[in-house]
């Protein structure tokens, strides 16, 4: 608790700093577009599992050219060479939070998914959600995606490490990186809560990635080399859970 309180009293303290570093940020970082490329795809061949991507800039592969490059071309082509068929669609955009993701979900027609890729929560960070707010989403999202979608499992994207953005400077860059570290914990206890729901965690740290080969040129949006992690790590994932149903 005294830690907890300590920070709480420094973040006050520094808050005409954040407000200053944050306007800054928000005027001079560039701006990247999402990624070219159609946004429903087959990978592989028959009896192929339906996979959908939902979320953010990040879901929607912004920070390269490409979407071959993006989620949605890696994630489908990396299960095909497992040997998994598949039938994707993207359905991202930057600038997203939980709470457009999931009025997204509402304004969607039904349809049926087997598997929902999510990557969500950096504009909640950015836009200061509560945590009230962020749970009470996520728990929506996830009723949504069940009953009107039919998906059988639910796989959400840990926050990453916004703390290490280059496009972030000391103080804010810690107070960006606590918060995220946060609501992904919540992230994590909330998927914990649910059957067919699954919090993956990114490999960062496991495949030894340099940090400032992280980021794109923008300082804040993954790189190619980041979102070849990220689908290294959804396509073992997603394999192993189909390898286990058979």
């Amino acid at each position: 608790m005294a830690v907890k309180l300590l920070s709480r009293k420094r973040d006050f303290v520094l808050a005409p700093i954040y407000y200053a570093q944050a306007k800054r940020v928000a005027k001079t970082t560039l701006r990247l577009p999402e990624p070219d490329g159609v946004r429903t795809r087959q990978f592989g061949g028959e009896n192929a599992v339906s996979l959908a991507i939902f979320g953010d800039s990040a879901g929607a592969g912004v920070g390269v050219d490409s979407q071959d490059d993006a989620p949605l071309g890696r994630i489908g082509k990396g299960l095909a060479e497992q040997g998994l068929g598949v039938n994707a669609e993207l359905h991202a955009t930057s600038g997203h939070t939980s709470f457009d993701l999931l009025y997204r979900l509402y304004a969607m027609g039904a349809c049926r998914f087997d598997v929902a890729i999510i990557s969500i929560g950096v504009n909640d960070v950015v836009k200061a959600s509560s945590d009230k707010a962020w749970m009470d989403n996520l728990h929506a999202i996830i009723t949504l995606l069940k009953r009107k979608f039919g998906v059988s499992h639910i796989l959400f994207l840990s926050l990453p490490p916004m703390h290490l953005a280059p496009s972030l400077p000391m103080p804010l860059n810690g107070l960006i990186g606590r918060r995220a570290a946060a609501l992904s914990a919540m992230l994590a206890d909330i998927c914990q809560a649910h059957q067919g729901v699954h919090y993956v965690k990114d490999e960062f740290d496991k495949v030894k990635l340099d940090h400032q080969a992280m980021f794109a040129k923008d300082g804040f949006h993954p790189s190619k080399l980041t979102y070849q992690v990220w689908a290294d790590t959804l396509v073992g994932f997603v394999a192993k859970l189909y390898s286990n149903e058979c």
